[in-house]
């Protein structure tokens, strides 16, 4: 997992390509691996569900808590990509509720563009 910067309408945005299993062996690599984009100069973490296989409750929670920690900082994160396993998982534990799911990046472009995310 490698957060790449872009930057779209003006703002830059970290897209966080995920793929794989996030469960309790790789949370802590995760983990470790976001802390920089709290503090960095993105307006927006961006994350690509297109390659991720599971995720698992400990992953879900961790990116509830990290969807707070940004809203604390007025920043924002969006899921792009998601399969329709991944999707289910983040409806039933509510946090699709919380955080906004785009079918493309384009999609999600298209909303920042519009101020909607």
């Amino acid at each position: 997992m490698h957060a790449e910067t872009r930057n779209a309408h003006g703002k830059n945005y970290a897209f966080v390509p995920l793929s794989g299993c996030l469960d309790e062996k790789t949370l802590s690599e995760f983990t470790e691996k976001m802390e920089p984009l709290l503090t960095g100069n993105h307006c927006y973490l961006v994350f690509d569900l297109s390659e991720l296989d599971l995720m698992n409750s400990h992953a879900v929670g961790y990116l509830e808590t990290l969807h707070h920690k940004l809203a604390a900082v007025e920043k924002k994160m969006a899921f792009v990509n998601a399969n329709e396993e991944i999707l289910e998982i983040l409806e039933f534990i509510g946090l699709a509720k919380l955080v906004k799911t785009f079918e493309a990046e384009e999609k999600f472009l298209e909303a920042m563009g519009n101020e909607e995310v």
